[in-house]
């Protein structure tokens, strides 16, 4: 739908009393609706709006070092994943981790085309585009760096039998079922694993420096010693802080 179609549906038959979005927001058919018009738009239908700058910060590659070589690319599939977000309305959301396809070549996506200028911009700044982008490369630095914290994984331990201990006693290990969020790219990581309650805010004992090791079936924490085989009743999940 237009723009000012989407615009008038919050209003009306949604009843929608205001909107928070990013500067970049791009909305309706083909993206043609920017945060400068739903600003302009919506007063008229009596929708408050509010348009906040975006969060910026400096790229990091995995390696830690300043990314050059992959600004383009990056910067291109963070703009992209930003059009298909604001020009689907209806679309089923997509698995955490699947990453948006891009057209590459042929008619432009945009009725309004992002400059490579604003493609770089687009993936300076703090996104959830950018913070998947970097899970899946594995660039835990850069996620952290976007949230201004570790990233924090979370898995189910709580009546799941397909928790197992390992048999040096010495690890536990979680299917990938057991995972409440987006993980990093496969591989091994420095972690701290915190025993949480149903409430994941609620800590039941002192962090725990351990080895994670990550693949398409699940997780294993190495490390773990007596905190793993002596697990309280009332623990419901672990959550790993990546260093």
């Amino acid at each position: 739908m237009t723009p000012e179609a989407f615009v008038e549906l919050l209003a009306t038959e949604l009843q929608v009393a205001g909107v928070v979005v990013g500067a970049n927001y791009r909305f309706g058919y083909r993206a043609a609706g920017t945060a400068s018009l739903l600003h302009t738009l919506g007063p008229q239908h009596g929708l408050q709006v509010r348009v906040l700058d975006l969060v910026a910060g400096t790229h990091h590659a995995a390696d830690g070092s300043s990314s050059s070589s992959n600004t383009a690319t990056a910067a291109h599939d963070a703009a992209a994943a930003q059009e298909v977000a604001a020009a689907t309305l209806e679309r089923p959301p997509q698995q955490l981790g699947q990453q948006p396809h891009t057209q590459h070549g042929g008619q432009q996506r945009d009725s309004q085309p992002l400059h490579a200028a604003e493609r770089a911009a687009a993936h300076e700044a703090a996104s959830s585009s950018r913070v998947r982008h970097a899970l899946a490369h594995g660039d835990m630095a850069d996620a952290a760096l976007c949230l201004d914290r570790p990233y924090r994984l979370v898995a189910s331990i709580a009546d799941d039998p397909a928790s197992t201990m390992l048999a040096d006693g010495a690890a536990l290990r979680l299917p990938a079922s057991s995972l409440c969020n987006q993980p990093p790219r496969p591989g091994r990581y420095a972690v701290v694993a915190t025993l949480t309650a149903a409430e994941t805010l609620q800590e039941l004992g002192p962090p725990q420096p351990v080895q994670l090791s990550l693949d398409e079936t699940g997780l294993s924490l190495h490390g773990c010693g007596d905190w793993a085989s002596a697990l309280p009743p009332e623990a419901a999940h672990v959550a790993l802080d990546f260093l």
